[in-house]
């Protein structure tokens, strides 16, 4: 048989060690302060490149969809076997642009926008593809997007066979 004494010693003694560890456990006001202070200069040391990412992304985005959008004018010409035009909507490229059939101008088969500021795009008064899917002279368009004090610029080419092409940089 165990001594009672001994067991109630035992008992006491952990919950006295219970009781000091749980008031020792957690952060001091000064602890949780310097965390604070720490995580803000990451952040702060971090925002510029935030930036730079978002205007990356915002570039990048918009050159995939123009690249699509040509490339679906692209088969949109071969399947009907007529010519059609990839044109910018009225405000230039920067509010977006439509494709239709070259001689059904109010036939719209795409019609796309573009959603935001400071951005920037340059490119031909139009991208006109024949029956063949070819185009009569190469096409470029320079894309510029802004945010903050951060920009970053894409180029979207077609070559005279029609195929477009993206590459991260001004044309």
């Amino acid at each position: 048989m165990v001594n009672s004494a001994v067991l109630s010693k035992f008992y006491v003694k952990s919950v006295r060690t219970k009781t000091a560890t749980r008031l020792s456990s957690g952060f001091t006001l000064i602890e949780l302060v310097v965390t604070i202070a720490v995580v803000g200069i990451f952040a702060a040391i971090a925002m510029p490149s935030f930036s730079g990412m978002i205007a990356n992304n915002k570039s990048s985005g918009i050159a995939t969809d123009l690249y699509f959008s040509l490339a679906k004018a692209r088969s949109e010409a071969v399947k009907r076997n007529t010519d059609v035009t990839l044109a910018p909507n009225s405000g230039g490229w920067k509010k977006g642009w439509s494709i239709y059939p070259t001689n059904e101008a109010d036939n719209i088969l795409e019609d796309h926008s573009i959603s935001g500021a400071n951005v920037s795009m340059s490119g031909p008064g139009s991208v006109k593809y024949n029956s063949s899917g070819r185009i009569g002279g190469s096409a470029s368009f320079d894309i510029e997007a802004t945010v903050g004090s951060a920009s970053a610029k894409t180029c979207v080419t077609v070559s005279l066979s029609g195929l477009p092409n993206v590459k991260k940089s001004a044309c």
